[in-house]
């Protein structure tokens, strides 16, 4: 991006069908970061592509690579929308450092069914933060098939890294990844929970993420994201429907995302969750919540529409 004034757009238009499109509580939050005289460090890849994979092996689809001066943490963000092309199937994405074979910790798992129409569509929503050490790494997004027959199908799938180094840096960090969470009850209760001491105010990207399944039951989840107790919500609520099918039930990712200002001080930023609808336990595996801290000298542009 060029230097000067620019305006954001999160764009959105009917399809198909014959339905009104309703989103409630979209957000959308741009970060930037110079090319130069940085501390933080990026690298991404995105634009078109058609990721196509019948395999149960796994298989890249993204990647990037960074050279990286010293130890820090490394703000990994991937999204895509699943899709149908021949046949129902079950896929699984992860998270991979150098490696293609990916970390078990960031799994995600979608289920695409047929229907009466050209067949479902659900979105693919990850981030986590990975430790790294100096020198060159490559940040994969990674995709399999693990179950069905038809061929597993992503429409413009994107990978974004962001690295924060651990000494000298301006910019602070949390994290909370690789744990499992199951209720069966209307009140909300922490699904991720990660604390920062700030030693002055800022701007806070919060990204919190995960992967549900059926367990015994349907149900619907309600998931919202607050700093600190007394603070209350930051107003971004999520609800997802995971329903009994032929098989072991389906899978669905889930993800809310805020820029929100913070005051100096300790801070808890957490992501909460509860039963709205439904008998079944709602169960979220590999939970993620990732926080970075920019000071007020960086350009910011948050925007949330409630």
């Amino acid at each position: 991006i060029t230097a000067g004034t620019h305006t954001v757009y999160m764009l959105a238009s009917r399809w198909g069908g014959a339905g009104t499109v309703m989103i409630r509580d979209p957000s959308l939050s741009a970060v930037f970061i110079p090319s130069t005289d940085s501390e933080l460090l990026a690298c991404g890849d995105s634009g078109p592509l058609v990721w196509l994979w019948a395999s149960l092996l796994s298989d890249p689809i993204r990647q990037c690579t960074l050279q990286v001066p010293q130890n820090g943490l490394v703000f990994l963000s991937a999204d895509g929308t699943a899709a149908y092309s021949d046949g129902e199937y079950e896929a699984e994405f992860r998270f991979g450092v150098d490696s293609t074979a990916g970390d078990q910790d960031t799994q995600r798992w979608v289920n695409v069914y047929s229907d009466a129409g050209d067949g479902t569509d659900e979105q693919l929503a990850m981030s986590s933060y990975r430790v790294v050490g100096p020198g060159e790494h490559t940040f994969y997004l990674i995709g399999m098939r693990t179950i069905g027959t038809g061929t597993a199908t992503m429409w413009n799938p994107t990978l974004t890294a962001i690295f924060v180094p651990s000494l000298g840096s301006d910019v602070v960090t949390c994290a909370s990844w690789g744990q499992e969470w199951s209720t069966t009850v209307a009140e909300p209760s922490v699904v991720a929970q990660c604390t920062a001491d700030l030693p002055r105010a800022g701007w806070a990207y919060l990204s919190a993420d995960g992967s549900l399944g059926e367990w015994d039951g349907a149900y619907e989840a309600h998931f919202r994201m607050q700093i600190d107790d007394s603070d209350g919500d930051l107003g971004i609520d999520r609800w997802v429907d995971v329903y009994t099918d032929t098989g072991d039930g389906t899978d669905k990712s889930f993800r809310l995302s805020s820029l929100t200002p913070v005051d100096a001080g300790e801070h808890d930023f957490m992501l909460m969750g509860r039963r709205s609808n439904g008998s079944g336990t709602v169960k979220a595996y590999d939970p993620s919540m990732s926080v970075f801290i920019l000071p007020k000298l960086v350009v910011f542009l948050p925007l949330v529409m409630r």
